[in-house]
């Protein structure tokens, strides 16, 4: 069976498997099936005509990749997932803050719960000293932005959570393994961008957030100067045996992967393709921060579920004493160690965008 024709099945019957299936449950982030990694099958798009985004899924949106003059190739399903994402996580912040819980958690879409708060007294929520004093008009505006913000760090550190356990071999379908796709390099630059496009669109006050999130979409590609198809397919015949080789998924070889999650610099690079679209310079996007401001005062943590979750667990606890993921303080050591068995894998320049 030709290759292209095994991806196409596998496609389509991921498509079935996670038909109208939101991974929060109603109303949650849903996942959206991605170009297939650099493969023969990938949906290049056209960047005046990007569909219309839908929270939830839906039938207008239009997944695929688009390649931009300062941000590489940026993946659209990773792009508006990582919107739900943020949308979601958002929402229950919000809705907690408003009643001044000082504890909550909640699931999003890998097997983990997180956790604001947690469950020690010593590390609740702080909220600001005048809160009870404060009117419900200016609880909800302080609860909102601040919900906003905790929303884009949460979104951003789950989206990083599916890159580490992928590499693990966790796959939302397990018959079909997402190791190759594991910190490819357009995945984290393009889930940031979802979550800055989100913040934007609920900070709005007026109109359809559906259609406020296609307008920035549409507004953020054009700035980041997106090309046309065409362009897209020159570049990546410029990667194809240096960046990966092989066909579509899942036989493909990964022999570049980025993990720049903003550890050194609070900031994602993007990888440029070398050659195209000359002279640019990388557009670099600051990562989410846990907010300090007003008062407020939180601890966020992730509890992983699943084997790959244990094995991650096992990087960051060698005793198997601890339980729980602090992103910032545990990622940095997770990642490294992902690095250097992609090194041992694939060379020292395993993490490095030349050809």
């Amino acid at each position: 069976m030709k290759t292209s024709t095994m991806t196409l099945l596998c496609l389509v019957a991921l498509m079935f498997c996670l038909a109208g299936c939101s991974a929060s449950g109603p109303g949650g982030p849903k996942i959206r099936i991605s170009s297939p990694y650099f493969g023969s099958d990938i949906n290049y798009l056209n960047p005046e005509n990007l569909g219309k985004y839908c929270y939830g899924g839906g039938f207008s949106e239009k997944i695929g990749m688009v390649y931009t003059a300062k941000a590489g190739f940026i993946d659209t399903g990773h792009l508006i997932e990582s919107v739900d994402r943020t949308k979601y996580a958002s929402g229950i912040a919000f809705e907690n803050l408003k009643i001044g819980k000082e504890e909550f958690s909640f699931d999003l879409v890998e097997p983990a719960r997180y956790f604001v708060g947690v469950t020690y007294p010593s590390i609740s929520v702080k909220y600001p000293a005048n809160w009870i004093f404060l009117d419900a008009d200016k609880k909800e505006k302080i609860a909102k932005e601040i919900s906003i913000d905790l929303g884009q760090y949460i979104s951003q550190s789950s989206t990083t959570w599916h890159e580490i356990i992928t590499w693990f071999g966790y796959s939302c379908v397990a018959i079909f393994p997402e190791t190759p796709s594991s910190f490819s390099w357009e995945d984290l630059y393009s889930d940031l961008l979802g979550t800055r496009i989100c913040a934007r669109a609920l900070q709005e006050e007026n109109g359809n957030f559906n259609e406020t999130v296609t307008r920035l979409i549409n507004e953020e590609l054009k700035r980041l100067d997106a090309q046309k198809p065409e362009i897209a397919r020159q570049a990546t015949r410029k990667i194809k045996d240096k960046w990966f080789s092989g066909g579509g998924y899942p036989f493909i070889r990964m022999m570049k992967r980025n993990f720049d999650v903003g550890i050194d610099d609070g900031c994602i690079t993007p990888w440029l393709v070398p050659g195209i679209c000359a002279n640019n310079i990388p557009e670099l996007l600051p990562v989410p921060k846990i907010p300090f401001k007003y008062g407020f005062s939180f601890k966020i943590e992730l509890e992983p579920r699943g084997s790959q979750g244990d094995r991650v667990l096992g990087i960051v606890y060698p005793d198997n004493r601890g339980k729980r993921i602090q992103p910032d303080a545990h990622y940095p050591k997770i990642i490294e160690y992902i690095r250097n068995q992609a090194i041992r894998q694939e060379g020292s320049k395993v993490d490095k965008p030349n050809l």
